[in-house]
């Protein structure tokens, strides 16, 4: 029989398995280099993360990381300093985005996803956003005519003070060569919004996905008047949008009236876009 003592070890090396397992899992928000002193920072509190920092440039504040993943249970907020009207967010690592818990802003900013990998919105994914919500894999997103913020190719990103126009690029990918190491079809390999849960944005606002391919089996909601055209809009490079039988009000086949609609490799939406009805 084995003394306590002689099962100390194992004991202890099960607490350090533990405790390593459980800061890796909470540990796959990180911070790139790319933005210098203005970098972004991601602190860990008792009950939300959170998230400050970033490069402020007029109403814009820009944030940028190698990895961005929300665990299931994980509650991760984005900091919203006063005048901010714009959170824009890109991922510049080779990694899906892996939502799975809740993903919020303190204020009332919109918020701008950016990972050209793809992003996946598990069963339990939330957002707690009052402002518009954009998720997209295009590579960048510019501003203006001359500001440009690349996810792909960040050396390149020139920050200018102007709202964004919220043109998503895809710098002329060769779409069917893009092999990401998988089986499957072509389609599959392709950088794609996979949504699973049950996403909403407030009043008024809202809520865009675009990517190559976009595959959802949960409900996509944006609340609205009954003079309001529906908020609700997917833009996909490829048509190859995958949406589950219409169910009912909330699934997101019968918001648009049965009708997809998908848009050329880029898609362009005006300036104040986020501030007025979008209807495809």
């Amino acid at each position: 029989m084995l003394s306590w003592y002689s099962k100390l070890p194992i004991v202890l090396l099960a607490s350090i398995g533990w405790i390593v397992a459980h800061q890796a899992a909470y540990a796959q928000i990180t911070p790139d280099q790319t933005l210098g002193a203005e970098q972004s920072k991601f602190t860990t509190q008792e009950f939300r993360d959170l998230i400050e920092g970033g490069a402020i440039r007029g109403s814009n504040l820009f944030h940028s990381f190698l990895e961005f993943n929300v665990n299931e249970g994980q509650n991760v907020y984005f900091a919203n300093p006063n005048g901010i009207a714009n959170i824009i967010t890109r991922i510049t690592g080779s990694n899906i985005s892996q939502i799975f818990g809740t993903l919020g802003v303190q204020g009332t900013a919109n918020l701008y996803l950016i990972n050209p990998n793809g992003i996946n919105f598990g069963n339990n994914a939330r957002l707690d956003i009052r402002g518009s919500f954009i998720a997209t894999t295009a590579d960048g997103i510019r501003l203006g005519e001359q500001g440009l913020f690349s996810a792909t190719e960040p050396e390149s990103s020139n920050l200018l003070t102007i709202q964004p126009g919220a043109l998503f690029t895809n710098a002329l990918r060769q779409h069917q060569g893009r092999q990401r190491g998988l089986g499957g079809s072509p389609h599959s390999l392709l950088p794609q919004i996979r949504h699973q849960g049950n996403l909403a944005v407030g009043t008024g606002q809202s809520l865009i996905l675009s990517a190559d391919t976009i595959t959802s089996t949960g409900s996509l909601r944006a609340r609205i008047s009954t003079l309001e055209p529906m908020k609700v809009r997917l833009v996909c490079w490829l048509p190859m949008i995958t949406l589950p039988p219409p169910l009912g009000p909330d699934t997101l086949i019968s918001l648009l009236s049965n009708k997809l609609i998908w848009e050329p490799l880029t898609s362009t939406l005006p300036a104040r876009a986020l501030k007025e009805p979008v209807l495809v």
